[in-house]
């Protein structure tokens, strides 16, 4: 009677194992690419994205540890985002892979290179999208006598499978603000920054061809218009909100308080895309946070009060481009790639 039941356990042990095996392989299954008729981008800083028992610098004070529900609020933007690429600012690698692969149950792979600051920028990527990923770092950047970039333009670039013109470079910002600086030297870092970003932009171009499909988005700390700082960026690039002709209330993507309790409303963050992909922009929006009634608030509609509720003083911003131009055999044959 033991034998018959050790052989029962032992049979239904298999058929566990094998369910589960069954559901690992259907949930980390590679799409076709005639089956992504779009790819959906997003920036966020989500400020200071670092998990106790995850982050992996001795730089990173307790001060700077996430609390468990700004994690839990930053975790549930990126799942109703669904996003294919997400630019992550103000993380390290141990939290960016923790994140993947605990709270975000696998369904995106963490992309990340160390730049200058414990503060890295960070690229998450759907682990179904059928495309090889490499990351190329820009760190060692010089600037007179030290390395320029506050953090790095990292370069996601991402490749169908034997091939080397890449289907998509997606470039990641996390720009200096104005802290230790006087006026003057700040603007010509500033300056000196906005410049070597836009000549990055223009390597791959020349790389690849003016037709290369790229995106740079992130944290820009400055106001996002062609007539301040970051003109040298919008010349070679177009900026997504533009294209569409948002107006400003849609735009705004940094809230916070500034003295006497006034309402300071900013847009600092943004995607750009090669001008080849303008026209494949289906569109392009600031993701709202979820409050209470899970009401979802852009900043003009959010209440002073709701605002330490935030799990960052920034907004996501979330841009969705058909493969039309990225894939177009796949997208308009319908052939399957691997």
């Amino acid at each position: 009677m033991n034998y018959l039941k050790n052989i029962f356990l032992f049979l239904t042990l298999i058929f566990v194992v094998q369910s589960q095996a069954q559901t690992c392989r259907q949930f980390f299954s590679m799409r076709n690419l005639n089956q992504v008729k779009q790819v959906r981008v997003m920036t966020l800083n989500p400020r200071d994205l670092f998990l106790k028992e995850a982050s992996l610098s001795d730089k990173i004070t307790s001060e700077m540890i996430k609390p468990e529900l700004e994690i839990q609020k930053i975790v549930e933007l990126i799942r109703k985002s669904d996003s294919d690429v997400i630019i992550l600012q103000e993380t390290d690698l141990g939290s960016l892979q923790h994140l993947a692969e605990n709270q975000l149950q696998g369904k995106w792979k963490a992309h990340l290179v160390k730049g200058n600051d414990e503060r890295h920028i960070g690229f998450l990527v759907k682990s179904d999208l059928p495309l090889e990923v490499t990351v190329e770092t820009h760190s060692t950047t010089l600037w007179k006598v030290s390395r320029l970039f506050a953090r790095d333009v990292p370069a996601l670039i991402l490749k169908r499978k034997g091939e080397d013109r890449p289907a998509l470079i997606v470039l990641g910002v996390h720009a200096h603000s104005n802290g230790g600086y006087n006026n003057r030297n700040f603007a010509e870092l500033k300056k000196a920054e906005v410049d070597a970003t836009a000549q990055i932009v223009r390597k791959f171009k020349n790389q690849y061809g003016e037709d290369i499909p790229l995106l740079l988005g992130g944290d820009f700390n400055t106001k996002v218009r062609p007539d301040g700082e970051l003109a040298p960026i919008f010349k070679e690039l177009k900026e997504s909100f533009d294209v569409l002709n948002l107006p400003f209330s849609r735009r705004i993507t940094h809230y916070f308080m500034g003295a006497e309790g006034a309402r300071i409303l900013r847009q600092i963050d943004a995607i750009f895309t090669s001008p080849s992909l303008a026209t494949y922009i289906k569109q392009a929006f600031v993701y709202p946070y979820s409050h209470a009634q899970n009401r979802n608030l852009l900043p003009t509609d959010t209440p002073p009060e709701f605002i330490p509720n935030n799990p960052s003083d920034h907004y996501a911003v979330v841009v969705d481009i058909s493969t039309e131009r990225i894939f177009p055999e796949a997208y308009r044959l319908g052939t399957k790639y691997e």
